[in-house]
């Protein structure tokens, strides 16, 4: 008899560790204790753990139902091999059904899912859009790819490789801005405002000696343009930037009046990874969530990574407006003089840009929105006036109608050739470049 009991015991015992071991290879966990190998969940060294789970689940299962003594149910003692096989079933289908739809998601899900469902360190390398980048915080990833063609280049903007060195009698223009420069719904690349532009003033205006560097990045303000330009675009050497911003330092106004300061902290920090419970890591609860919304998942969007705790999404919402009311542009204003004086100092010609915007869209903002983007462009306005600079009113003359737009404040492949001609006809009309192949005036 106590031989049974000592049985009895050492089985529970045995069971208790594999089931301990279990739960510490569950994938769940895997991130917690590996967290280098989540981008590639369930690979390599993570599918061995994953059968080293399931092998102890099975071996908990067998010592602990294996004495029959045991002060069970009957109905759990005579039924013990029917329930550990349902067990077994379900929890190897669970952990399946894991393995398959974590392939899916990070392989072949689509992009705009992929920013809602993966975490950036959990998308293929080069499907990810942003690296950490010093001073900057973040840039864009040189290696990144769209429908697997090279969208970023070397130097980490978006266009057609460039040499850093400027080649011989080529006028240089760097266009600074954010994702309304990047040109983000337009997938091709050589269809974005910059690279349209340099089209247009090498094909209709003959101007072959310009070279147009697109070096907007999402989420961008002027904060992040002012160390863009002096510790990356001048670089390039450039002759001209072409400097077009407002909407996203109209967001870094929404914030609390306390921490509306000169370093941007209201809206700003350090890029850092969100931390998420480990139960998040199931992409079946991502999934659900997805659709039905159950709980709060930073995952692939840019702003969890760099805005401050709180404001990384409902941006432009009335309490967020509101606080914009009591933050003037002076941080907007005081950067953008910044560049100019950098451009200056390195003899690099400014040219500015109003901020063009469409209230034609399905969904509607408050009023104070588009009353905000016009106090910045209010502030550009007064710039060109004061020192001069040339100004592309790109508001005045920009249409509203829905088909150039594809959303408020972003354009189609059809409003960025409006945005890049807009541009060119300044440029050319205004004599800003200073020779012309082909031209025996110039």
């Amino acid at each position: 008899m106590k031989n049974n009991s000592n049985s009895c015991i050492f089985n529970l015992i045995l069971s208790g560790i594999f089931l301990l071991l279990g739960l510490c290879f569950n994938p769940l966990v895997l991130p917690l204790l590996f967290p280098a190998k989540t981008g590639k969940h369930l690979d390599g060294i993570s599918t061995v753990l994953v059968l080293f789970f399931d092998i102890f689940v099975l071996g908990m299962s067998f010592f602990f139902f294996r004495n029959r003594n045991t002060s069970m149910p009957r109905f759990v003692r005579t039924k013990w091999r029917e329930l550990l096989t349902l067990g077994c079933s379900i929890i190897l289908s669970f952990f399946f059904a894991e393995w398959i739809l974590w392939k899916w998601a990070v392989s072949f899900a689509p992009e705009g899912l992929k920013s809602e469902i993966l975490m950036l360190n959990e998308v293929d390398p080069l499907q990810r859009k942003y690296v950490p980048r010093l001073y900057l915080n973040y840039s864009l990833n040189p290696e990144y790819r769209l429908h697997a063609q090279k969208d970023h280049n070397s130097f980490g903007y978006r266009g057609k490789e460039i040499s850093l060195q400027k080649p011989d009698g080529i006028f240089r223009i760097v266009c600074l801005g954010a994702s309304t420069t990047y040109t983000p719904f337009v997938s091709d690349w050589s269809k974005s405002y910059p690279a349209q532009l340099e089209h247009i003033l090498r094909n209709k205006y003959g101007y072959t000696n310009v070279e147009v560097i697109n070096a907007g990045t999402p989420g961008y303000t002027t904060w992040e343009t002012l160390m863009n330009f002096a510790f990356r675009a001048l670089d390039l050497n450039p002759d001209m930037i072409i400097l077009y911003h407002a909407v996203n330092d109209f967001e870094a106004r929404q914030v609390f009046p306390e921490t509306y300061r000169g370093d941007n902290t209201g809206l700003r920090k350090s890029w850092e990874a969100p931390k998420i419970p480990f139960w998040q890591n199931s992409m079946i609860l991502r999934l659900l969530n997805h659709r039905y919304k159950f709980f709060d998942f930073p995952g692939g969007i840019l702003q969890s990574y760099v805005n401050a705790a709180g404001i990384h999404r409902n941006h432009h919402t009335q309490i967020r407006l509101d606080m914009a009311k009591k933050n003037p542009p002076i941080y907007f204003e005081r950067n953008l003089r910044s560049i100019l004086a950098i451009a200056k100092e390195f003899n690099v010609q400014v040219v500015l840009s109003t901020f063009a915007f469409t209230r034609e869209t399905p969904y509607k903002l408050s009023d104070y929105f588009y009353q905000g983007l016009e106090e910045h462009n209010q502030v550009i306005q007064n710039l060109a006036d004061r020192y001069g600079l040339p100004l592309n009113d790109f508001k005045k003359t920009m249409p509203e109608d829905i088909q150039y737009w594809k959303d408020t404040v972003h354009f189609s492949e059809s409003g960025a050739y409006l945005q890049a001609k807009s541009f060119a006809d300044l440029l050319h009309t205004k004599h800003l470049i200073p020779s012309r192949a082909g031209d025996p005036n110039e």
